[in-house]
């Protein structure tokens, strides 16, 4: 390599999982996306007096942005549209850093920086887990880690298993037997967790392994090199596995208490199981809206705005009355065939294939020393279980996961006909590779700022310092890039809200309208806009606007009885019935009773 030492990158790589910010709404994603994009300018630019690496996955990667760029232009919001594109062609100039960094003398410094994150993640969580510390980082639900979920946490750490697993079979000593503790660590908390999706993607990944294993050319040389580490580590596995299961080891709090094997038992008995049923209820409708857009999808980031136009009946109440936004569509694969249609989500299936493949030969060629098969084993194994993970989850919509995954493809073999000797000509794709980092780099620190001031925001909102949060609205409000909120709310909802709490009712009305081209399937907006609409007199058009949150959720119980108000105004008390039978009239001194008493005393 051409320049000393990149310590910087490894420093930095180990870094980005672990920070975090207590001053945003998402506590992880923006940070650690300015650190990513400022990593890989700074690769490439430390990198430019080097042989010029490409692959078949940097390609594939090419059409997948491609089809994800093209798909900005029929995105109902453009701006969430422009900045999730912006993201994918980051994770590409990461890709194309990677490839350049990643020499054979590089990789085992990379190799043990991963292990070393594995071992920190580990030991954080199992530190939540006991309620012996950490649990002041930002989670919800223990162990988290520095994820901001348990699911997260056990994906990102699926992610490490292949370098802890290549520290511990081909290290000697102090790194061989600091593997073997950072694997064991790692298969506990991944059993504790009791993620599925990690479950189901770790037992492919093993079976893949011990195919390959079978399949390797020097099958023979590689046991009799490793047969130790690979005993040993097949032990601390199996140990894991029974002291978990034969103990009935059950998460540390919450109501979803339940024994390691009765958890797995929902695998297969999903039927029974909530998570399992919405999942599927969720990727129900987002085929239907695939089958509305099959050519070029809704748009990047633009899932969560067009999945209410489907209907929320069949979510949750906290869904269906919009206390909690569904965001994720808990399947990366059926997210992009949503969001850049059939195109993009072809490529971003190749992106897997291939690395199998690349993976799978490199493993099988004779050429290779045993070094290289393992790690081309690992690779191939654990593709394969990130793919089923990414089935049943959406860790590529996090920057560490993305950062780790595209890593093992930068450490994928190449063909020879794609290693360029460094020349003048070749210098000028990387000056192009950095300039697509940009508009990541620069949207993803704007919304680092938004949600700092959005947080302000909602502390101003609870306590009705309405000049405050239109003063703020202002602020974060930008027509072309801004417009909803981390949470998928429109940042003129708030606006609008504080208008009209202070009587400005025009003004609310138009901020309100404003917000649904946003989100035109924000059922609190739609429900306001009918409130405006009443206020100033225009019974009709409240009316429409109030149905129109309805046909979105059928209980959203604030348009029903506001419906019911209109009803009973107009005299049409039988319609006014029919809102308010479907409302909660047993709690007193609710509105709906109050609604309820007064339309039995009208007959």
């Amino acid at each position: 390599m051409k320049f000393k030492s990149p310590f910087w990158f490894l420093a930095v790589i180990l870094v980005i999982p672990i920070v975090y910010s207590t001053g945003t709404i998402d506590p992880a994603f923006s940070l650690r996306g300015i650190l990513l994009a400022a990593l890989t300018i700074v690769t490439i630019i430390a990198t430019l007096q080097q042989p010029l690496r490409l692959s078949p996955i940097l390609y594939i990667w090419c059409a997948y942005a491609a089809f994800n760029t093209i798909s900005i232009f029929v995105a109902v919001n453009s701006g969430e549209a422009i900045y999730q594109a912006s993201i994918v062609l980051l994770y590409g100039a990461w890709l194309f850093a990677c490839m350049q960094i990643m020499t054979k003398d590089f990789r085992p410094m990379v190799l043990r920086t991963i292990a070393i994150l594995g071992f920190i993640t580990s030991f954080i969580s199992i530190f939540q887990f006991f309620d012996i510390g950490f649990t002041f980082i930002p989670s919800w639900g223990f162990p988290g880690g520095t994820m901001t979920t348990k699911n997260l946490m056990s994906s990102f750490l699926f992610l490490t298993l292949p370098a802890t697993l290549y520290v511990t079979i081909i290290e000697k000593k102090k790194w061989g037997i600091f593997g073997l503790l950072t694997l064991t660590m790692s298969i506990f908390v991944l059993l504790i967790a009791q993620t599925r999706s990690v479950w189901l993607g770790t037992a492919v990944a093993g079976f893949v392994t011990l195919v390959l294993f079978v399949l390797a050319t020097k099958r023979s040389t590689l046991w009799k090199n490793y047969k130790i580490p690979i005993r040993n580590s097949g032990i601390a596995i199996a140990a894991c596995l029974i002291a978990i299961f034969i103990f009935n080891v059950a998460p540390r709090t919450g109501y979803h208490e339940t024994s390691a094997a009765a958890k797995a038992g929902t695998i297969t008995n999903y039927t029974s199981d909530a998570s399992a049923q919405a999942r599927l209820n969720v990727w129900k409708k987002s085929i239907e809206m695939f089958k509305d857009h099959p050519a070029l999808g809704v748009g990047p980031g633009n899932w969560k705005i067009i999945l209410p136009k489907y209907g929320l009946s069949t979510f949750p109440p906290t869904i269906q009355d919009g206390s909690i936004q569904w965001t994720e569509s808990h399947n990366d694969f059926i997210a992009r065939l949503c969001e850049s249609g059939i195109g993009g989500a072809l490529a971003f299936l190749a992106i897997f294939v291939i690395a199998v493949y690349l993976a799978v030969r490199s493993a099988r060629a004779k050429g290779n020393n045993p070094h290289e098969i393992i790690l081309a084993i690992l690779i191939a194994a654990s593709t394969c279980g990130f793919a089923i993970v990414s089935f049943f989850d959406f860790p590529n919509a996090r920057v560490e996961h993305s950062m780790l995954f595209v890593i093992w493809l930068g450490m994928l073999p190449m063909p020879k006909r794609d290693v360029q000797h460094q020349s003048r000509k070749n210098a000028i794709p990387r000056y192009a590779v950095i300039l697509l980092c940009f508009p990541a780099f620069l949207l993803t620190i704007q919304h680092f700022i938004a949600e700092h001031r959005e947080l302000e925001l909602l502390e101003a909102r609870v306590s009705q310092d309405w000049g405050s949060v239109i003063v703020l609205c202002n602020n974060l409000y930008n027509p072309e890039l801004m417009t909803v909120d981390q949470l998928s709310t429109p940042i003129l909802y708030y606006k609008a809200e504080a208008e009209f709490m202070q009587q400005n009712y025009d003004a609310a009305l138009r901020d309100n309208l404003a917000a649904l081209k946003d989100h035109p399937n924000h059922i609190f907006t739609l429900n306001n806009i009918g409130t405006n609409y009443v206020k100033i007199g225009n019974f009709r058009a409240g009316e429409v606007f109030y149905k129109g949150a309805l046909a979105i959720s059928p209980n959203f119980e604030e348009s029903l009885l506001n419906l019911a108000s209109v009803y009973f105004n107009q005299k049409k008390f039988d319609s006014a019935y029919e809102c308010v039978r479907k409302c909660d009239t047993t709690q007193d001194g609710s509105r709906a009773k109050q609604i309820a008493r007064a339309l039995w005393g009208s007959h």
